[in-house]
């Protein structure tokens, strides 16, 4: 879906209207790539997982911090490598290049946006698991509860699935251009950068 997201957004923040069947084709075409790098993510989520019990063997103190923080590096350097891959065309290993040269320009940006992002996916599912508390309460039973959470589960993964999907679409174009995007507010980029400055020098 992201894939598909990236691609629409994409066309819509160059002034142009989305059409379904450009935005299928292209993740057609691209999905050679985009499979090999949904592989090369598992992969190295199994690698820092061997790390981590390796160093744990070895009675490494903070072990895993950091396997945590290696982990969180290569997803924040990769975060736009999929807008390379949908839109440049590029493969792995030139995808993860170009995805390091885009993370070097907008990098604070991308920081503030992704957490923001993340914690209106926790907003969304809280409401979801306050009602499903209550359903297992006021009826007595847990089935209702279930069902209501993984709604709740399922419906916070499509829409934080598209909101990510558009915003690495609108910090790849401000990444190439140091401009916001036209359907953004301008300065919403050059300002969330900023306070991160303001806040790390205080």
């Amino acid at each position: 879906m992201t894939p598909a997201v990236i691609h629409a957004a994409s066309y819509r923040l160059d002034g142009h209207d989305p059409a379904l069947k450009k935005t299928l084709e292209a993740a057609v075409n691209n999905l050679s790539a985009i499979v090999k790098w949904s592989f090369l993510q598992t992969g190295v989520l199994f690698l820092l997982q061997l790390l981590e019990n390796w160093l744990e063997e070895k009675e490494v103190f903070f072990a895993s911090f950091i396997t945590k923080a290696v982990g969180v590096a290569w997803n924040l350097v990769t975060f736009l490598m999929l807008p390379v891959i949908m839109l440049e065309h590029n493969g792995i290993i030139r995808g993860v290049e170009r995805s390091w040269q885009l993370f070097k320009k907008s990098w604070g940006e991308q920081v503030v946006g992704t957490v923001g992002f993340d914690l209106q996916g926790l907003i969304i599912f809280i409401p979801f698991t306050i009602a499903a508390i209550m359903l297992a309460v006021t009826m007595d039973t847990l089935q209702a509860g279930i069902y209501t959470f993984l709604g709740g589960i399922g419906l916070m993964q499509v829409i934080s699935s598209g909101l990510h999907g558009v915003w690495q679409a609108a910090l790849y174009h401000y990444a190439l251009s140091k401009q916001s995007p036209a359907d953004f507010i301008e300065n919403d980029f050059s300002t969330a950068f900023k306070s991160k400055l303001i806040r790390h020098r205080r």
